[in-house]
């Protein structure tokens, strides 16, 4: 069993009924994957959503562990 990673991401793409592209990553590899891979303006906002809602499932995830 993979242990929780609160501080990445995980995710894939669903191809006819098949994931496939599954990745692992923190919110700075994605920034960074952005302005170095990625050019697309839709593409970066939605990575920079993402990153605002990981971190704040980060800070919930750091309280209820206490």
């Amino acid at each position: 069993m993979v242990p929780h990673l609160p501080k990445h991401w995980t995710a894939g793409i669903l191809k006819e009924e098949e994931w496939v592209g599954e990745f692992h990553a923190t919110p700075q590899e994605l920034l960074v994957w952005c302005e170095e891979e990625y050019q697309d303006e839709a593409v970066v906002s939605l990575v920079l959503n993402l990153c605002d809602a990981q971190q704040v499932y980060e800070e919930w995830w750091e309280k209820i562990k206490k």
